[in-house]
């Protein structure tokens, strides 16, 4: 779950250097030629569910700058390289017709990249949008299941040529600060046998930080349900590099009283403590990964994943201990990185 697929350094680059003269192709279905494209033009709810991705996508691009603009163009063509493919049964260009799962596959394509699109991508003032990388996989393992895997990865930049957007989308493109953000070689070594879908989507920029979400679902053909894995990833702005712990915490043993912290907050959740395992210290263990944590005024949110404290049907658990709770074990200026002065 925790890997950025694709060398996003290069992609990202290689984006920005090219320049877009024409527009991205609308979903015109007086021009259709491949079944792919029948499959939504010629059903009534596909096709009203494709133009409401292409109005948020020609919405998105209305307010960015030219480079932004050619980077998106470029994007969007090549999702629908890989939309093309997604829901064929071996990964080619299909020349017969689209079967009743291939249809629930395309309209659950388009239906995530809308909602992408759909996000509010103006982020404190300061305009962003997702490039991503996408790909497909024949699934040679299982007889059962989808016959084709996708993969997907995007990123949130920052539309702004200024020392803040370039720094950031550097950033970024070198994979983002953190050790779980490593990118992976390429997409095409992932396994044929599993869907994954990852999204870095920026959600709060403050004087000394860009924050970010990590949206991770990953599904294994044949499994009763998918999986999903959510994460954060912190930039600090002076100092030009990923957050680490040593940044909010402090002192010998700071480690083991957050871990007791944490696990008191767990206890206190009723609903929550009603649910949990029996023994939920691995997860307490691993609620001191700067990953897990999100600023809010109230407290440090932390993030748990499913069944690390309670099983499949209790979702992403999380908890929020209050700023005065951890205040003999915050370093100098935590505070201030978290926006709670």
């Amino acid at each position: 779950m925790r890997k950025i697929v694709q060398a996003m350094g290069i992609f990202i680059l290689s984006l920005f250097a090219v320049s877009i003269s024409s527009g991205a192709n609308a979903g015109e279905c007086d021009k259709v030629r491949s079944p792919n494209a029948h499959a939504v033009c010629d059903n009534v709810d596909l096709k009203a569910l494709q133009l409401e991705m292409e109005i948020a996508y020609f919405n998105l691009l209305t307010p960015l700058t030219d480079q932004a603009r050619s980077a998106l163009k470029t994007d969007q063509r090549a999702w629908r390289d890989f939309a093309a493919l997604a829901c064929t049964t071996n990964g080619e260009v299909q020349t017969t017709p689209f079967e009743d799962e291939q249809l629930f596959c395309v309209e659950e394509t388009i239906w995530g990249r809308k909602e992408l699109l759909e996000n509010d991508w103006r982020v404190d003032d300061v305009q962003t949008f997702p490039l991503g990388t996408y790909t497909t996989k024949v699934d040679n393992v299982n007889t059962f299941g989808p016959p084709v895997a996708r993969y997907s990865f995007s990123a949130t930049l920052i539309d702004a040529t200024d020392a803040l957007g370039i720094a950031y989308n550097d950033y970024a493109a070198a994979g983002f600060g953190n050790g779980y953000l490593i990118p992976e070689t390429d997409l095409g070594a992932m396994s044929g046998e599993v869907d994954s879908d990852i999204s870095v989507r920026i959600y709060e920029i403050t004087p000394r930080r860009v924050s970010s979400a990590v949206d991770s679902f990953s599904y294994y053909h044949g499994a009763a349900h998918g999986s999903s894995y959510l994460s954060y990833d912190h930039y600090l702005i002076e100092e030009n590099r990923g957050l680490v712990a040593s940044d909010i915490f402090t002192g010998e043993g700071w480690q083991q009283s957050f871990k007791d912290i944490t696990l008191g907050a767990v206890l206190a959740d009723e609903e929550l403590a009603r649910d949990i395992w029996d023994d939920i210290s691995d997860a307490v263990n691993m609620s001191v990964e700067v990953d897990r944590w999100k600023f809010t005024p109230e407290g440090l949110h932390i993030q748990f994943q499913q069944y690390e404290l309670a099983a499949y049907a209790y979702g992403l658990p999380s908890v929020v201990i209050g700023w005065d709770k951890l205040s003999g074990i915050l370093a100098p200026g935590a505070l201030d990185i978290a926006g709670s002065n």
